[in-house]
């Protein structure tokens, strides 16, 4: 069954941008959220 479906990692269609964009925003975020737990843990806010 795995051989019919379209195989998209050798290519880099367009969802494959737009899952690295989102990606890329999940790590900022999760960034983001690091650095205030680091932030408020050490009472700087």
């Amino acid at each position: 069954m795995s051989e019919h479906e379209p195989d998209t990692r050798h290519g880099f269609p367009a969802t494959g941008a737009a899952t690295i964009v989102v990606v890329g925003l999940i790590v900022v975020v999760f960034a983001a959220v690091v650095v205030a737990l680091i932030l408020m843990a050490t009472g700087v806010w």
